[in-house]
């Protein structure tokens, strides 16, 4: 973890890249779909790629989803914001963890 309380990112990972760190927790009983309206804010502009957390209404991880700047940056460009929708981080990243049930 970055803790020099200036950094816009909040990792490194093994191969030096910065790493935006996010999380969410559902209070649905279907996951899958998010809440209307729910969004991840203050997206930075100095990172490699965003790591995004799903919790489950107990707090236990879901699913974890990874998108890169570049991705986030075409899209908040075009809308003219710094706000993005845990349904478009979906559409945009990958998938690097899902709890099979």
């Amino acid at each position: 973890m970055v803790s020099d309380g200036y950094s816009t990112f909040d990792a490194v990972d093994r191969d030096g890249k910065r790493v935006q760190i996010k999380a969410r927790r559902s209070d649905k009983d279907d996951i899958e779909r998010p809440e209307e309206g729910s969004t991840v804010s203050k997206i930075s502009h100095s990172f490699d790629y965003l790591i995004l957390v799903i919790l489950d209404r107990n707090y236990k991880m879901h699913e974890i989803l990874k998108v890169s700047y570049s991705s986030l940056k075409k899209h908040l460009d075009s809308a003219d914001r710094s706000t993005v929708s845990i349904a478009t981080i979906r559409k945009l990243g990958a998938n690097v963890y899902h709890k099979s049930f």
